[in-house]
């Protein structure tokens, strides 16, 4: 069966032999190329940053484990934009992957630096992990249909609402606030794909 039946070209998604379902003549070989070089230059003059930053202030002490987590949550984050550009050539899909991906990077980061409730030993951010693990598990067992991936983006946000009503933290309602409304952002812009596929 089909990721989504009705134009298969432009409908992101995988079919059942697990192949992206993609019109490759719709394809800019250029676009792509351009794309890589831009983020993965981007990502190597991050990594850069801290280390020079090192040089001039004792502030910023990073250690070789925090350049390895650095570049393997990079690596990550590039590895499924990319992923996303070769699984559809929908656009507003791929916006709302951008957009699911970088909440999840920020979600994931914040999460293991300083922990998003308190401090990184709070056992709730637990839960921001359990969160992140349903929507990426989730998301496979649905081939990362739209209209699957709208109710799971739906639910991240559902969940950092609770959590910062949970919490009661003025400051925390604002931070876990914004993230729910970007991951409702993700939401809507998946249905919206569904609709138009």
């Amino acid at each position: 069966m089909p990721f989504i039946p009705s134009v298969a070209t432009k409908c992101p998604g995988l079919d059942r032999k697990g192949k992206h379902m993609q019109n490759t003549s719709e394809r800019d070989p250029m676009a792509g190329r351009l794309w890589r070089i831009i983020y993965w230059s981007g990502t190597a003059i991050l990594l850069c940053i801290p280390a020079l930053a090192m040089q001039f202030t004792s502030e910023v002490d990073w250690t070789t484990s925090d350049f390895v987590f650095a570049a393997i949550i990079f690596g990550l984050v590039g590895g499924a934009l990319e992923w996303t550009v070769r699984a559809s050539t929908n656009w507003t899909y791929r916006a709302a992957m951008a957009v699911t991906i970088l909440m999840s990077f920020l979600t994931t980061w914040s999460n293991m630096a300083v922990g998003i409730i308190g401090n990184e030993d709070n056992p709730l951010n637990l839960l921001f992990f359990a969160g992140l693990a349903a929507l990426v598990l989730g998301g496979a067992a649905f081939r990362f249909r739209a209209r699957a991936m709208s109710v799971l983006t739906a639910l991240q946000a559902g969940l950092h609402l609770a959590l910062g009503v949970y919490v009661g933290s003025t400051l925390m309602w604002y931070f876990l606030g914004t993230f729910a409304l970007m991951w409702l952002v993700a939401a809507v812009l998946f249905l919206r794909c569904s609709q138009e596929c």
